[in-house]
């Protein structure tokens, strides 16, 4: 079930953005995108993939700060209201392509 899910998400990742992703992921391990701090990126036929090492941060501490100073009114969330509806849509579409077994259309 969670590899069929991971499948959904990786195709409607690439049916929302154009672009092919791919994450290489030993078979039971998992990934937790609070501890991804290296990126490497590639295109197939095009020139060596190159890493890149980012500063650790951990992005649930940043996003449920940004959330208590939007609750507070000291700035605005960091995620907005089109983004986070984009998501919620993302994420019925793979339940929907879960169910019937195939591609389903998102809404732009």
């Amino acid at each position: 079930m969670l590899r069929t899910m991971a499948l959904g998400l990786v195709a409607t990742t690439t049916l929302l953005s154009g672009c092919v992703y791919r994450m290489n992921i030993q078979q039971g391990n998992y990934l937790e995108g609070r501890t991804v701090d290296q990126l490497t990126v590639g295109m197939i036929g095009g020139a060596p993939p190159q890493t890149h090492t980012y500063e650790h941060v951990d992005s649930l501490k940043v996003l449920a700060e940004s959330f208590a100073d939007a609750v507070d009114g000291r700035g605005p969330f960091l995620v907005s209201p089109d983004e986070m509806l984009a998501l919620i849509g993302a994420f019925e579409a793979i339940i929907t392509s879960l169910k019937i077994g195939g591609q389903v259309q998102v809404p732009a």
